[in-house]
């Protein structure tokens, strides 16, 4: 019984080392693959013009939404968007009023008022984050008519930012 234990493990020795010089003949060569991926920011809305019409309304207050998309993926630190407005002014009339009408909030957040800011600040920030992929925030805006100005059209301009690292 040893024997053939001894004669088994001297065998397999043997096909190991013979199997062993069969692939020691062969010859491997290798490479690399670089795959360059590009820097991409970009920010989109999807509607351009926001209409709120108290016409035959008795409330004071509507509510109207619009999506943001946007994409960082640049290394090196979180991204911000941010976003401000601009009073309310008329062509027609010499009045205007406050962009602190309008509120905007974020899905699942309470409606806080729209930053009026100058043009070196950047608002209130709507979102942050550094996942690289495409992302989207459905922003809903509220406004309340105000008061104290003449009947006509008002408009503003809502700037939305993207804050790259």
């Amino acid at each position: 019984m040893k024997e053939t234990i001894r004669f088994i493990g001297v065998a397999l020795v043997i096909s190991l080392l013979l199997i062993g010089n069969v692939f020691a003949d062969n010859k491997q060569a290798t490479h690399t693959i670089s795959v360059t991926i590009p820097e991409q920011v970009y920010l989109s809305l999807s509607l351009t013009n926001v209409t709120f019409d108290f016409t035959d309304r008795e409330d004071d207050t509507l509510e109207e939404s619009l999506e943001v998309t946007y994409r960082c993926n640049k290394a090196g630190g979180d991204w911000r968007l941010a976003v401000s407005g601009t009073d309310f002014t008329s062509n027609l009339s010499p009045d205007s009023f406050s962009v602190g009408h309008l509120q905007w909030k974020t899905e699942g957040e309470s409606y806080q008022p729209m930053p009026e800011t100058a043009s070196e600040e950047v608002g209130a920030i709507v979102a942050t984050g550094n996942n690289p992929a495409p992302n989207k925030t459905k922003v809903y805006y509220q406004m309340s008519m105000p008061t104290d100005v003449h009947a006509g059209d008002y408009t503003n301009t809502i700037t939305y930012t993207l804050l790259v690292p």
